[in-house]
């Protein structure tokens, strides 16, 4: 599917204007309405999310320190996709590290774009079900604590803001229309 007045030649030249360890910034010339413009944009590697559910029901929930806002959020355990590793595998480790969680089963929900209009991540987004069997091991940049909440609690932590991050409120709302509620 394409966009009315923008012009794609099956596989822009892309220019690398910054790398970290976290996101590249890049660039590209593309025609836009007839002109050619200058865009840039974030690049990221793809990351998982888990709605991991322990098998009495509760939901597992990280709190996370986040530098950008500097303080903690609530949010379903997530993480980037390391180079040469699959999205199961990632979804294994990362709720392994985060939240002490042994993961059973895994069923694939969708594909989120995080923020298309600066960047290119993409969420794959899992409902799992396991146990939480050991403390979490975060890496070193992280800081964070899990807590299980009953999944009757859920509605009332959006409610109050508490739960706001938006990869997380975007995946639960994947996860309500895949079983038919809205």
């Amino acid at each position: 599917m394409g966009f009315s007045g923008v012009t794609r030649s099956g596989g822009r030249r892309t220019e690398r204007l910054y790398e970290s360890e976290q996101l590249d910034v890049r660039g590209a010339e593309v025609v836009v309405r007839g002109r050619l413009q200058r865009l840039e944009w974030v690049g990221r590697p793809g990351v998982v999310l888990a709605i991991p559910y322990t098998h009495d029901g509760r939901l597992v929930l990280v709190r996370q320190y986040r530098s950008a806002t500097d303080g903690c959020t609530l949010e379903l355990p997530a993480g980037k996709i390391d180079p040469g590793e699959d999205p199961r595998q990632a979804l294994e480790r990362e709720l392994r590290e985060e939240a002490g969680y042994r993961l059973d089963a895994a069923t694939h929900l969708g594909v989120l774009l995080t923020a298309p209009h600066f960047s290119d991540e993409t969420i794959d987004v899992y409902l799992t079900s396991g146990e939480v069997v050991s403390q979490p091991h975060p890496t070193p940049k992280e800081q964070l604590t899990v807590e299980l909440v009953p999944a009757a609690d859920v509605d009332g932590l959006i409610d109050s803001g508490e739960l706001s991050d938006a990869k997380s409120l975007s995946a639960l709302f994947l996860h309500q229309r895949k079983e038919g509620r809205r």
